[in-house]
C-alpha cells in the first residue's frame, strides 16, 4: 500500500476533527494560515485538502469566505450532495410524476 499524500493525510485529520466535533456543524474551519502552520505544510497542500473535504460533502465554500462544516454530517464514506445536485434529483423526480399524473389523465 503506497503512502498517501500530505494533503490526504490533512483532509482524513480534519474529517475526523469534524466528526468528534471539534468544528460543529455550520462552524468554520481553522484559516488557511492557521492550518498551514499547524500541519507545517505550504498553502497548495491546504488547499487540495480543502477541495477534498468540500468533494467528501462534509464543508460548505463560497468566494472569499472561510469553509464552515455542513449543517447535517454525511455518513462516513458517503458523499453528501450539492445544492445544485440536490436541485437537479428534485426535478427529475418532480418531472417524473408530473408526466405520470398526465398520462393517468388521458
Amino acid at each position: 500500500m503506497s503512502t498517501p499524500w500530505a494533503w490526504e493525510r490533512v483532509a482524513d485529520d480534519l474529517e475526523d476533527a469534524i466528526r468528534a466535533g471539534t468544528y460543529p456543524p455550520k462552524g468554520p474551519l481553522p484559516s488557511v494560515r492557521d492550518l498551514m502552520a499547524f500541519y507545517s505544510v505550504g498553502q497548495a497542500t491546504i488547499a487540495a485538502a480543502v477541495d477534498e473535504l468540500d468533494q467528501r460533502g462534509l464543508i460548505e465554500r463560497s468566494r472569499g469566505r472561510t469553509p464552515t462544516v455542513v449543517g447535517v454530517l454525511p455518513e462516513q464514506g458517503e458523499r453528501a450532495l450539492s445544492d445544485s445536485d440536490w436541485r437537479r434529483q428534485i426535478e427529475d423526480r418532480l418531472g417524473a410524476v408530473e408526466a405520470e399524473l398526465r398520462r393517468r389523465k388521458r
